[in-house]
């Protein structure tokens, strides 16, 4: 059985994009002060959701991938969809900490569940085929 080196290297990178995530919200926890919650801070709320929806979403939907992987999905597809992931995680991130940007939030949050359910849809067919 091939080792999931796709979906290893995604994850490699979407670990690099959460240790972002989590230093953007200690550093400004750090520069306003606030050890605990968000303080009424609005970019401090808008980090630490984003924090909190890429630890959400992503450890599924990578999970989902390395399962595909293993059950040998084509390559294609799984470098498409994790790319579609990383798409949208990228947007929705922009989307939270950058109002101007609002609708890529909902975009980002839309593809990110496509993702995991043409992934889960995929699962279910290798299962039961």
């Amino acid at each position: 059985m091939p080792l999931p080196v796709i979906t290893a290297a995604f994850a490699g990178v979407f670990a690099i994009l959460g240790v972002m995530l989590s230093l953007y919200v200690s550093f400004l926890r750090s520069r306003t002060g606030i050890e605990y919650g968000d303080g009424g801070e609005i970019v401090l709320t808008r980090a630490i959701r984003e924090n909190v929806s890429f630890r959400e979403h992503v450890p599924l939907a990578l999970l989902l991938l390395l399962i595909a992987e293993l059950l040998q999905t084509d390559p294609f597809i799984l470098h498409g969809l994790a790319f579609v992931l990383l798409a949208a995680r990228i947007w929705h991130t922009m989307g939270i900490l950058f109002p101007d940007f609002r609708k890529l939030r909902t975009l980002g949050a839309i593809l990110t569940h496509v993702v995991m359910g043409i992934t889960a849809v995929i699962l279910m067919s290798q299962a039961f085929s």
